[in-house]
């Protein structure tokens, strides 16, 4: 289960850090993220990584072992936790109730803390626990614990402002709760608003992905130590050029079993595609990994082109002509954003699909909010090359600002420089 990479030890200072995802710069954009701060850190630390999957979604995955971690690590290794599910009936609703903790770390992780303590204890010149999203702050919290460190040497990277996200998909599905269980999601809303007020203000920093996020977060928190990290990207040398063979084709791409992107697909082919824009001049791909059937199914009934677990994205952005974000729920920066602006693709968007970002509209997106000026966006920028041209030249200048893996390293370690007794921001 483990694959040391190294001796244990050595002059530099140590972090451990702790993942549900496996970092990998080709991946899906949380292990994208994982990826940039790992190559951050390696740059200054000894990082020993621990990659803690939920339980029966292949703990032992493969990418734990590749080329990429090796060169950045002192050891590797695969673990699973178990995540608590949402409540199905009356009893498990009171049951959820009385639990003290939200369901994203109510599991016992007893166990996983143990094992993962007795490998760091090991280690010299311990420094900071370093642990990559809110799940797994807790096994964080008694890691320290058990190895005598303190809360400030941990730092928590929470990407998105979970209570928020949270929120928004709670507002959406509500009605098809029903009472009972919408009431049992606003009781672990507290809590997990609760959980997250108490680490943020504990640890030594917490990483949110925008300054909006921070705005709002700190507004709702004070005292809470926030350092902005945003998604980042390696900007591609040039843009792809693009395919002027027939119909001009339009792009979702994101992973198909996450329900922000699941919402978001139904609400773009039956709420955008079918009404407005399935005339005949467009063809619609949907790409990503893990397409659910219900979502086969509707691409199958409809025409819509599916690409399952694409081996290489940029041939799909090769593909296209233009990338659609019409997210109504979810949280963090948008790293398929990022990507179409590096590939050279305009991109028409929901506002919340470029929350995180500081884009403005009608010079970097297209934005629109309903169905109709949604399909007339896309239009705009089907229609007009010198427009697309424009955006995506914009766009382009501003992924090289702020987005690249060199911005990424430096407000990564200024957390670091936070949880010293530094300032951040």
């Amino acid at each position: 289960m483990a694959n040391t990479t190294a001796a244990l030890g050595g002059a530099r200072e140590a972090v451990l850090f702790l993942s549900p995802h496996v970092p990998a710069p080709g991946g899906h954009g949380a292990s994208m993220r994982a990826a940039l701060h790992l190559d951050a850190l390696a740059q200054r630390f000894d990082v020993h990584l621990c990659v803690i999957r939920e339980a029966g979604h292949g703990a032992a995955g493969s990418g734990v072992d590749s080329d990429f971690i090796r060169a950045r690590t002192v050891s590797a290794r695969a673990l699973a936790i178990d995540i608590s599910a949402p409540p199905t009936s009356l009893g498990a609703c009171l049951a959820d109730a009385m639990a003290t903790q939200p369901r994203l770390v109510r599991a016992d992780c007893s166990g996983l803390v143990a094992e993962v303590a007795r490998m760091w204890s090991a280690v010299g010149n311990r420094a900071f626990i370093h642990v990559f999203r809110l799940q797994l702050a807790r096994v964080a919290q008694g890691v320290a614990r058990a190895c005598r460190m303190s809360e400030r040497q941990i730092i928590l990277d929470m990407d998105d402002f979970e209570s928020e996200s949270a929120q928004r998909t709670l507002a959406l599905q509500q009605a098809q709760l029903g009472r009972v269980l919408a009431m049992a999601a606003r009781v672990d809303l507290v809590k997990l608003r609760a959980f997250e007020r108490a680490v943020a203000t504990r640890f030594g920093a917490a990483f949110l992905c925008s300054q909006g996020d921070r705005r709002k977060f700190i507004e709702r928190n004070p005292g809470a130590r926030i350092q902005v990290v945003p998604n980042g990207y390696q900007v591609p040398a040039a843009v792809l050029p693009l395919p002027h063979n027939g119909r001009k084709r339009l792009l979702y791409v994101g992973s198909l079993n996450y329900l922000p992107n699941i919402d978001a697909i139904d609400y773009l082919v039956e709420q955008i595609w079918l009404p407005f824009l399935n005339t005949g001049e467009f063809e619609l791909m949907v790409a990503g990994r893990q397409a659910p059937a219900a979502l086969i199914a509707l691409c199958q009934r409809h025409g819509i082109t599916l690409i399952q677990d694409p081996p290489e994205i940029e041939a799909v952005y090769a593909a296209s002509d233009l990338l659609l974000v019409p997210l109504r729920i979810g949280g963090g920066t948008r790293i398929k954003i990022l990507e179409a602006f590096g590939f050279g693709r305009p991109v028409v968007t929901t506002t919340i699909g470029a929350e995180g970002l500081d884009l403005d509209d009608g010079e970097h997106a297209l934005f629109a909010d309903t169905p109709e000026a949604f399909a007339q966006a896309c239009r705009r920028v089907l229609g007009d090359e010198a427009l697309a041209v424009r955006l995506v030249s914009a766009a382009r200048g501003l992924l090289q600002q702020r987005f690249s893996a060199e911005e990424i390293g430096k407000a990564i370690l200024a957390g670091y420089t936070m949880a010293r007794g530094g300032a951040g921001q």
